[in-house]
Order: C-alpha cells, then structure tokens, then sequence
C-alpha cells in the first residue's frame, strides 16, 4: 500500500477578504463546538476552480438529511450532486461519500476536528482513503486555528474561525467555519504540481442558506 501525506478530502460542508482579528476577540476564549445543520436545511455554494480540483456543478447545492446509518453505523448526512456524504456525528468527519449505495470515498477514521474550536488550538489528523479503484492513501493533516473573525461572502457577514490545513508539502486548504450555522461559508484549496492528483485550485463562497429548526 503507497504511504502518501498528500491528500485531504474536500470539505463539502465546507466553503472575500477578511480581516485581522483584534486583541479582544483572540483574547476571548470564544470556543466553536459541534452544530450540524438540521435535517431538511440546504445552501448552495459558488465555486471557482481549476486543473485537477475542477468541477461540473460551479454552484452545488447541498441539503441535509439529518441522522442516517451506513453499514450500521449512525451517521448524519447531506446530499449534494450525485453524492451522498455520510458524517461522524461526534467530530463531524467525513466517513464516506457513496453514488447510491457504491462507496467512492471511504476515510478511516473520520478525519474530524479536535473540539471544541478556539483560536490557537493545533491538531495532527491521520486517517486512511480508500478510493472505489481500490486504491489506498495514508495521509497525515497538519491543522490550525488561526483566528476568530468576520467574513463576508455572497450570503452575507458571518463571525468564523479560520482553519488553515496542510501535509507540510503538496497541499494546503483554508476554511471560514461558522459555528452559529454549521457550515463553511468560504474555502480555498490548492494543489501543487506534486499532489498524486495533480495540480488544482479552488475556492467555494455560500451565497445562500436556509436552516430548519
């Protein structure tokens, strides 16, 4: 099997310029913790990307399905375009992305984030891809809390954590998270001409949002 730290799934969930976070916001403490939109809300999203992360659908729209199972394993789950992406209810990492009932992601375990969210905070995620081709890549992500503030996207001004990610080489993404919502209003990924799948580069923005209660 390859030993490869050069991956990282694309955050769906997850997705102008900001600015720097003052003294009193990092001095805070402000903590994100775990929120899933309920079953039932949808945003979409506008996408720009290029080379090897281009996709069809510049604006994905996402719904979630609240609690599920996959394999007898309770999850909690979204449906964007032609994919269903089943989370850890805990973390929430992604656990699988299926076409119908096939696998064509599966992560082993669910690369989630370290909770709760704070300004500062660092962790190291390692976990496995199987790709429906069989093939299977080790990664290991370096992330970072990086600072609590405001953005502004297509769907409006949001307070957010950024959280940049990288494997110290091919890859390295950044996610605007919104822990009022639970969902990444802005993203960007870039990979070098040295990541397997080759170079790309995208960027995802919210521009709209519904959230049932």
């Amino acid at each position: 099997m390859p030993k490869l730290s050069r991956a990282n799934p694309w955050l769906i969930v997850a997705l102008l310029f900001s600015q720097s976070p003052t003294k009193a916001q990092q001095s805070a403490g402000v903590q994100g913790q775990p929120y899933f939109p309920p079953a039932g809300s949808v945003w979409t999203l506008k996408v720009k990307s290029s080379g090897s992360l281009k996709v069809e659908n510049e604006t994905p729209t996402f719904r979630s399905l609240g609690e599920q199972t996959w394999n007898g394993r309770k999850t909690l789950a979204f449906a964007g375009p032609g994919l269903t992406h089943h989370v850890d209810p805990t973390t929430p990492g992604i656990i699988v992305r299926v076409r119908g009932n096939t696998p064509v992601e599966t992560f082993d375990p669910a690369p989630g984030w370290e909770w709760p969210v704070v300004v500062g905070r660092s962790w190291v995620s390692a976990y496995r891809i199987l790709f429906e081709s069989n093939q299977n890549f080790d990664v290991r992500m370096s992330h970072k809390v990086e600072a609590y503030e405001d953005v502004t996207v297509p769907a409006g001004t949001f307070k957010v954590f950024r959280i940049s990610a990288d494997d110290g080489g091919p890859y390295k993404s950044v996610t605007w998270w919104s822990p009022e919502i639970g969902i990444s209003v802005k993203s960007t990924t870039e990979n070098t001409f040295k990541h397997f799948r080759g170079p790309g580069w995208r960027e995802s923005q919210l521009i709209s949002f519904e959230l049932k209660k």
